[in-house]
């Protein structure tokens, strides 16, 4: 499993970010759109191990 930060921007421009635990980037994603709901900007970068 790797390590993702997320940033993700809602349709009210409210800003959250997180580091999330996914097998991929596309299970990141649907991690915080069902977290937060669909993003009018959403980012998942895989980070390194410890690099929070």
């Amino acid at each position: 499993m790797s390590s993702f930060a997320i940033t993700h921007v809602d349709e009210m421009r409210v800003r959250r970010r997180l580091v999330v635990g996914a097998a991929n980037r596309d299970m990141a994603i649907d991690f915080a759109e069902r977290l937060y709901g669909l993003a009018l900007y959403l980012c998942a970068v895989r980070v390194k191990d410890g690099a929070q």
